[in-house]
């Protein structure tokens, strides 16, 4: 098979699997996207909700302990808060992913990005004690549904 017809073939089933991905989280919007994951053989709720101005503490506490925002000036709880300050703005939305009432995760988001074609996902992290659980894609999947829907 020549390697076009293969590339073609792979980016073919990787948009699909896009589509469906983004079909089902579109199915139940932003808030209440939750589903069950795996952690040490126990399953756990993850809840998807916009973003509330009750929120940005513990949002502000997420991004401070995260590396990778350090280096883009994000070393302080007052810089965290500014970095969310776009959300209430207006030009940004925002989501949390919320596990037994406590917040383990957030994404700020544009509906529009540069060239007004797509979405642009400004920021997403989620604590440590949480990752690789799976609350990253839910975010990931709630941002891909809004940006769909609009």
């Amino acid at each position: 098979m020549p390697a076009e017809t293969i590339m073609e073939a792979l980016l073919s089933a990787h948009v699909s699997h896009l589509l469906r991905s983004a079909r089902a989280a579109r199915r139940d919007p932003i808030a209440g996207v939750e589903g069950p994951r795996r952690r040490a053989g126990e399953y756990v709720t993850v809840t998807i909700r916009p973003l509330l101005e009750a929120d940005v503490d513990a949002c502000a506490a997420i991004m401070l302990a995260t590396p990778l925002l350090a280096r883009y000036g994000v070393t302080t709880a007052a810089a965290a808060r500014g970095a969310l300050a776009d959300v209430f703005a207006g030009p940004c939305r925002g989501l949390v992913a919320e596990e037994a009432g406590r917040i383990i995760g957030f994404a700020v988001y544009s509906v529009r990005g540069t060239f007004a074609h797509s979405g642009y996902v400004r920021t997403i992290a989620v604590a440590p004690d949480a990752q690789h659980r799976g609350a990253g894609r839910r975010l990931m999947d709630a941002v891909e549904a809004a940006i769909f829907d609009q």
